[in-house]
């Protein structure tokens, strides 16, 4: 596939069985998100990028006349990122709009979770993060505080009976307390309180939680999201 961004950032889009992503059947176009985002990818000319943008709104990752973000989103949010850091002018801008969109509409009901049970916006939030130094190098500020109010902590430490967690936070650190979504599993979500007793000393690390005495035991590798995000849907 021809690409207007550098080869080691490319993706091989065929190798992305694009039907096999859940959807919702009458909004979901999987010939759309591969096609716009090969479109994209390579765009060398304006008109290639609106093109683009008519298939991924149309269906390929949102879903634009719903106002909705598809599962497919959250595949695609590397590539985008890539795009937002190597693509021409209009494909850069497209792509960081591509993400907002992806990262603040919600899903249609049924449609809202990868298939390890992580709210879309944030899967989409934690694969743009890793492009979070390039974004900030091409002026996404807005962007970057969305990725970040989307905070995540993977629990590494914990034990039954005892309200004190420890675990890696990402993302600015939650709200003092906050409702917080249990990923693990691909167990039902649960809901707990959580707060965050001591902070990592830099952006992202090692932090000290506690939750309720009473909550269930969390277990190590569990993975606790805005509750918020979970609840988001159409």
């Amino acid at each position: 596939m021809t690409t207007a961004i550098p080869q080691e950032h490319a993706v091989d889009l065929d190798g992305i069985d694009w039907a096999a992503i859940p959807g919702h059947p009458g909004f979901y176009r999987p010939w759309h998100a591969r096609e716009g985002l090969r479109l994209l990818t390579s765009a060398t000319t304006d008109a290639d990028v609106r093109k683009a943008t008519a298939l991924l709104t149309g269906g390929g990752l949102i879903h634009g006349h719903s106002a909705a973000v598809l599962p497919s989103a959250a595949v695609a949010a590397p590539i985008l990122a890539a795009v937002a850091e190597h693509g021409i002018p209009l494909a850069r801008a497209t792509a960081v709009s591509l993400l907002d969109d992806a990262l603040t509409l919600p899903p249609h009901a049924g449609f809202g979770r990868t298939a390890q049970g992580v709210p879309l916006c944030c899967a989409i939030a934690d694969s743009a993060r890793h492009h979070t130094t390039a974004l900030a190098r091409n002026g996404h500020r807005d962007l970057l505080t969305e990725i970040d109010r989307h905070w995540r902590v993977v629990v590494t430490a914990s034990a039954p009976n005892d309200p004190i967690l420890l675990g890696t936070l990402t993302g600015a650190p939650p709200p003092q307390p906050a409702q917080a979504e249990i990923v693990h599993d691909g167990a039902p979500a649960r809901v707990v309180t959580v707060a965050v007793d001591i902070p990592p000393p830099h952006r992202g690390g090692e932090a000290l939680l506690r939750v309720p005495s009473s909550a269930t035991t969390i277990p190590t590798g569990a993975l606790l999201v805005p509750a918020a995000c979970g609840n988001a849907v159409h």
